[in-house]
């Protein structure tokens, strides 16, 4: 388990078309601060330092850490992100 955070933060890969288009769609949703800290790990290497998980792994799968410091990913990340968001409720 890595270090409580005040926010959730999203690890996805910038160079993937399909992770691009879906993390863009989340951003243009937001208004104002929606409680997630974005990262792109393409275009951000050294973020993966943070995550217990190997570079292929972070590469091609979405990985949320949440504010307990606990990494999720797959459906478990996507529901984390969707409850921050009302019109995906």
């Amino acid at each position: 388990m890595q270090e409580k955070t005040d926010k959730p933060v999203v690890y996805y890969n910038g160079a993937c078309p399909v992770c691009s288009f879906e993390i863009n769609r989340y951003q243009e949703l937001q208004e104002g601060e929606t409680g997630i800290g974005w990262c792109d790990i393409a275009q951000d290497p050294a973020a993966l330092a943070s995550l217990p998980v190997s570079r292929e792994e972070a590469l091609k799968r979405l990985q949320v850490m949440d504010v307990h410091g606990r990494l999720l990913s797959g459906v478990d990340a996507f529901l984390l992100i969707w409850r921050q968001f009302p019109q995906l409720r």
